[in-house]
């Protein structure tokens, strides 16, 4: 029983085959699968699959490395919402990325574009009390920069338990997880946990999250776990990661799976009711 948190089957690379593929996931164990957008035509493409596949659901956001060219347009985001019935549970991708900046741009003109992109999210979240789900990836050579910058604007009251969410991909230490821990987030682990490589400061917060606040996601196509690292990421490999974090926590992987559902549900408010309410209508066999 597994829920995938994050996954982009909306995206270009999984374009002709995304029904097979959430097919295929859903047979081997994969219970629910949240498609999260990147700018408003991924979002829309989300909620279009959450309308066709009854376990498929969508989250709405215009990613930071959008911040240049496209405005996170309240408006349309709300009326989709309005529109969706129980198939949004999420606002997000959204935060901060200065990983591979264009060469003209200043960190700081990034920093203050992408800030300014962050706040109606923020808001749209806070108004529909939906779970946001954030992105933070920092420069290579200060890898945490953006974890702070995050961190800054969550902390201030405005937001501070004003708001939910999940911190995807969590690549930070112990020292950072604790900050968003006691804001309330969750930390979410996609298949960089399993690489062979993997960062021994990371390896430890998973040890050290508590297990009420741990997701596991594909982020597929992307971070492809090992064995399959290099090919193309399916919701179905989420196992993988969940093996991991049975194997760093030391309990089974089934009570992890069990313990992960939960948790998924809790965040996005994941009920059945959209599954079965498809029942017999639903093309999924």
């Amino acid at each position: 029983s597994m829920i995938d948190v994050h996954a982009h089957l909306n995206f270009q690379d999984f374009a002709k085959d995304y029904w097979q593929v959430a097919k295929e996931s859903f047979s081997l164990g994969v219970k629910a699968i949240i498609n999260v957008g990147a700018n408003f035509e991924t979002s829309e493409k989300a909620v279009l699959i959450a309308q066709e596949i009854p376990f498929c659901f969508a989250s709405m956001g215009v990613h930071p490395i959008h911040y240049n060219e496209e405005k996170f347009s309240e408006q349309k985001f709300t009326n989709i919402i309005n529109n969706s019935g129980k198939e949004v549970v999420a606002i997000g991708e959204t935060g901060f990325d200065y990983y591979r900046l264009p060469v003209a741009i200043t960190l700081g003109t990034a920093r203050k574009s992408q800030k300014e992109l962050l706040i109606s999210p923020l808001e749209l979240a806070k108004k529909f009390a939906l779970p946001l789900i954030f992105h933070c990836r920092g420069e290579k050579d200060d890898p945490f920069g953006a974890y702070d910058d995050l961190l800054a604007i969550l902390e201030e009251r405005k937001w501070r338990g004003k708001i939910q969410g999940e911190v995807h991909c969590f690549s930070g230490d112990w020292f950072l997880a604790q900050k968003f821990l006691s804001l309330g987030f969750y930390l979410g682990f996609t298949g960089n946990i399993t690489f062979k490589n993997a960062d021994k400061n990371l390896l430890e917060v998973v040890c050290r999250c508590p297990r009420e606040r741990i997701l596991a996601e594909t982020d597929c196509p992307y971070l492809t776990p090992e064995p399959f690292r290099g090919k193309r990421n399916l919701p179905h490999y989420l196992i993988y990661t969940l093996e991991k974090i049975a194997e760093i926590k030391k309990e089974p992987v089934e009570k992890i799976e069990v313990l992960l559902e939960e948790n998924s549900r809790e965040l996005f408010k994941i009920s059945n009711s959209k599954v079965e309410g498809a029942g017999k209508n639903s093309k999924i066999k």
